[in-house]
This record gives structure tokens, C-alpha cells and sequence, in this order.
């Protein structure tokens, strides 16, 4: 198939990357630390290490939200490199759907996308109009059979109003979003589905790991 075309690069790098993912035990340790500067220690003999090694005891809210930010998007654009120059335009645009939650944009101190008001109706107009770029991307790359049904848990999970146009899903929780995308990427061949599978992947590490720091800086009393 045309769409499949290209990825064998891409999908072996990612292959490799899944092999020194973060597992539920390495999690349950850091979810069991006492406080940013234990979760920090523990983090840094497990493959986060990456990610939060910049941070410090003193680290508060803001700069854990920044960098957590920046590494994934750093993590996007890495493997946005691996694939077809007609798919880079997709990974660029999936790189900004966790930006769309409003509690992120609340606390953000990040420019909003020009089209982004925080009103009601704004968040609603944002939603729509990052899943009609979306949607646009995708067929101005060739298509992806199967691409939306496998992203709509992620889309549900940040498009989450009916009005945003995500594609209709049950809002899982983060471990059956982990197995649905692990699924995903055993299962779908070597194509644009196994890659966005991982991104998806990364996206819900990301997350789960900025909750976690963020959470023991607040109770810090970081700034």
C-alpha cells in the first residue's frame, strides 16, 4: 500500500525506543516516593532520567510543566524526522493535542494558538478547528486506513466534547489507553497506525509523568 510505504526506518526506531520504555513497576515506584526530591532520585535510574534530569528538589510547578512540555515535544519532532516528509506536517499537528485541554492552557505560560479564546464557545471553536486541520493533514499526506479509529481513544481523551468532532469513544483510563495502543502497535502493520500508536504512547507517559512532579511540587508548596 502507498500509505505503508517509507515507515520501515521510523517503525524500527521505534521498536527499539518501546524496548526501554517506563513499565507499571517503574511507575508504582515513582508513584510510592515521598516527595519531588525522592521522585526525582528514583527517576534518575529509570529511563525518565532523559527527561528529568534538568529538574531539581527546588524545581516548582511551572518549570516541571515546561519541561515535561518541551521533552515531548522534543521526543514528536525526533521521531517526526524518522518519517515520510509527506507525514511530517501529521506529527507536527498531533504534537499539539494535549496543549487543548483548557486546564493546560490555564496554567500554561505559553502563547495560545491564534484561534484559541478561553471562553466556552472559544475552547469549543479551538477543538473543532484543530480536528479539521487534523483531518486535512491526514489526506494531504495520502490517508491512513484505520488511523482515526485507533486514535479515537486519544481524540476522545482531548477532543472530549461531542462538539469537537473527535471520533465518538469511551474515555478510558490511562492503563487501558496504555494496552489500546500497545494493541495497536503490534497489530497494525508497518504503517502511519503503528507510528501514531507510539506517539500516542509517549503522549500518555508524558502526562503521567508531569501529573506525578507536579503533584509533589504542589504539596512542596512550589511556586
Amino acid at each position: 500500500m502507498m500509505a505503508e510505504s517509507g515507515f520501515a526506518y521510523a517503525l524500527a526506531r521505534l521498536h527499539a525506543r518501546l524496548a526501554v520504555r517506563m513499565g507499571e513497576p517503574d511507575w508504582q515506584q515513582l508513584e510510592a516516593s515521598l516527595d519531588l526530591a525522592h521522585a526525582l532520585e528514583l527517576a534518575g535510574r529509570m529511563p525518565v532520567v532523559r527527561v528529568t534530569r534538568q529538574l531539581s528538589r527546588a524545581s516548582g510547578v511551572h518549570a516541571i510543566e515546561a519541561a515535561l512540555r518541551q521533552a515531548l515535544s522534543d521526543d514528536i519532532a525526533e521521531v517526526a524526522g524518522w518519517l515520510p516528509p509527506r507525514w511530517l506536517a501529521v506529527a507536527d499537528w498531533f504534537a499539539g493535542l494535549s496543549d487543548l485541554r483548557r486546564r493546560d492552557f490555564a496554567a500554561r505560560e505559553a502563547p495560545r494558538p491564534e484561534w484559541f479564546d478561553e471562553s466556552e464557545e472559544g475552547w469549543e471553536s479551538a477543538a473543532v478547528q484543530w480536528r479539521s486541520e487534523w483531518t486535512k493533514r491526514i489526506r494531504a499526506a495520502g490517508g491512513a486506513k484505520g488511523l482515526d479509529v485507533a486514535l479515537a481513544p486519544m481524540l476522545s481523551r482531548f477532543l472530549w466534547s461531542g462538539g469537537a468532532g473527535a471520533v465518538p469513544a469511551p474515555i478510558l483510563s490511562w492503563g487501558a489507553l496504555e494496552a489500546h495502543f500497545i494493541k495497536a502497535f503490534r497489530t497494525a502493520g508497518n504503517g502511519p497506525v503503528a507510528v501514531f500508536a507510539v506517539l500516542s504512547l509517549m503522549l500518555l507517559d508524558n502526562e503521567r509523568l508531569r501529573g506525578l512532579l507536579v503533584s509533589r511540587a504542589v504539596f512542596a508548596g512550589g511556586p
